[in-house]
């Protein structure tokens, strides 16, 4: 079923106790407590780190970069990137028809923080998803058909790497997410390590992910091996 609980950004009236309370709702569910990808008695967890935390104009004490980078976007995801070229025509249209937000990021981008060079803004519709990670791990072990993408093995001197992306579609909010990950082997066990999730929103991305999704396609139980 196409149900996923939502992050009413709605109910605040200042980016500072918006982000306040997104920060302890972040913390709660994806830093104490343990989320795992389940294969009847086999399970892999899934390993979120907080990351540095980095101050947001507007708001009072410092934030998670991990959650400030998954409730925000940056310059090339919005009507006008660094450079000043539109990139609105690689854009979707705009499918937020519940999160009100102050400024429009297509039009009017306003730079909330900086993270390795780019400037990001925060924003309400990306940050009312931020349940959807679990919940959508959530349907994974309930065995609902969810696309996930697993990329060729990076190996070498003692390493094991792949990227596993999960990739959702939903209807209801006509809106497609995705939840990339990144798989290490610790001794004989699989470990997986969020590395972000988002919208997405780019009409070029959507093309790379269908490309990927019918040459890296996997089954749940698939995760359990090298």
């Amino acid at each position: 079923m196409d149900s996923l609980k939502t992050f009413d950004t709605n109910q605040f009236l200042t980016k500072n106790d918006l982000c306040k309370e997104g920060n302890k709702v972040f913390k709660e569910i994806y830093l104490d407590k343990e989320i795992c990808i389940v294969n009847g008695q086999e399970k892999i967890p899934i390993k979120f780190s907080p990351g540095s935390k980095v101050k947001v104009k507007g708001v009072e004490d410092e934030i998670f970069l991990r959650f400030a980078h998954m409730s925000s976007i940056n310059k090339d995801e919005s009507g006008v990137n660094i450079t000043g070229n539109s990139s609105k025509y690689d854009l979707l249209p705009c499918v937020n028809d519940f999160c009100t937000c102050a400024e429009d990021c297509c039009e009017n981008f306003s730079e909330d923080f900086l993270e390795k060079g780019k400037h990001r803004m925060v924003c309400n519709y990306r940050m009312s998803k931020l349940y959807w990670i679990k919940e959508i791990i959530d349907k994974i072990n309930a065995n609902e058909d969810i696309k996930i993408i697993q990329s060729p093995l990076k190996s070498g001197r003692g390493m094991y790497l792949r990227y596993v992306k999960i990739y959702f579609e939903s209807k209801r909010f006509k809106s497609k997410f995705i939840i990339i990950l990144e798989k290490k082997k610790r001794g004989s066990l699989f470990e997986l390590y969020f590395t972000t999730a988002y919208p997405v929103v780019l009409k070029s991305l959507i093309k790379k992910l269908d490309a990927e999704y019918k040459n890296g396609k996997i089954k749940k139980e698939e995760l359990f091996l090298a």
